[in-house]
């Protein structure tokens, strides 16, 4: 009986290791099986709207304070909830401008062909999901285009390895068969703690603390999905 091993090839291409410029995987020819892939959502799947330093601003949050943990740190439940809502209305807003990121039809369509599974893991909330859901529309006609959506509904949220733990738990997947992909630290210390593969999308901006835990890092989600594109590779393989 045969089946497939789908199969990322960290090329020694020098165009492609030019171009993507991997930081932290071996070129020499690694491979690594990829079987899932987990996105982020805001800066990864769509552009960046959310302006959460006027977040902190208004919220009255620390700066260096993870805006979730802090909030569900108060001990005031009224005072927990009326900032849950001015959180929401940055959300709501944020969700009338959503754009989404050049590169994901391509990237969906691809991972469809292959069999990879797909995955979505945010700290925004299930409202703010539906809206991204709403405008991906008819972008794809990918079948079961993620398998699982967890929002911050999911305790403990990013930068905690526990949604994508979980995600893996039930795809029976080991992390190392999986891809984390996301444009912040949360995501990429949450990818690595979880020990899957991290992939950083820096959307033009220079991010040196999540590079220190992302194993490859791009300008946009368009690079990933060339990367992904350039270096997949489907070897059949004997049961």
């Amino acid at each position: 009986m045969m089946s497939f091993m789908y199969r990322l090839i960290v090329t020694s291409n020098a165009r492609l290791h030019s171009k993507f410029k991997t930081q932290r995987v071996d070129v020499s020819g690694d491979v690594v099986q990829i079987r899932g892939i987990i996105f982020d959502m805001d800066g990864t799947l769509t552009e960046p709207v959310l302006d959460f330093k006027e977040i902190r601003r208004q919220l009255q949050i620390p700066q260096g304070a993870d805006i979730l943990h802090y909030i569900d740190s108060l001990t005031c439940q009224s005072e927990r909830n009326e900032l849950h809502s001015k959180l929401e209305e940055f959300e709501a807003r944020a969700a009338g401008q959503l754009t989404l990121q050049q590169g994901l039809r391509e990237l969906l369509l691809f991972s469809s062909e292959k069999g990879v599974k797909r995955a979505l893991v945010t700290r925004n909330s299930q409202d703010g999901i539906a809206a991204f859901l709403k405008k991906l529309g008819s972008l794809t006609s990918c079948n079961e285009i993620f398998t699982h959506m967890l929002g911050r509904e999911f305790i403990p949220p990013k930068p905690d390895p526990a949604p994508i733990l979980h995600i893996c738990t039930e795809w029976g997947f080991d992390p190392a068969q999986v891809v984390t992909v996301g444009d912040s630290i949360d995501d990429m210390l949450a990818g690595k703690r979880a020990g899957t593969v991290t992939v950083l999308v820096e959307n033009g901006k220079h991010n040196e603390s999540a590079r220190q835990w992302s194993d490859v890092h791009l300008q946009s989600l368009k690079d990933v999905s060339i990367l992904f594109q350039s270096v997949f590779d489907i070897t059949r393989q004997s049961d």
